[in-house]
């Protein structure tokens, strides 16, 4: 069980530097972005907290799109390479609602 953080009334998973959450780019996945009606927006995060709140959004079944991709990096004498998965738009992931999930 990881530690909560509160932040302004809502609760946040703590990270630990190894962890990382491993979240689908698109919630839910396989289904087209045209499908979800209602309307799209963006929501700007601190820097490098793109997962956990599309990890936010999973967990209220709210729909999502943090559009991914792999980026190699050489670190080191030997020029070892890493490769990660971040976001393509740094601090912004996308949400849509339709109004009846906003009114409730």
């Amino acid at each position: 069980m990881t530690p909560k953080k509160k932040n302004r009334g809502v609760d946040f998973p703590v990270m630990t530097s190894e962890e990382e959450f491993k979240v689908p780019a698109r919630y839910p996945e396989g289904r087209d972005l045209d499908a979800d009606v209602g309307l799209w927006w963006v929501l700007h995060t601190r820097p490098r907290c793109e997962r956990q709140v599309a990890a936010y959004l999973l967990n209220r079944k709210i729909s999502y799109y943090l559009p991914l991709y792999r980026r190699r990096t050489r670190y080191g004498n030997l020029g070892r390479t890493r490769t990660a998965e971040v976001p393509l738009f740094s601090g912004y992931v996308c949400f849509a609602l339709d109004y009846s999930f906003a009114l409730s």
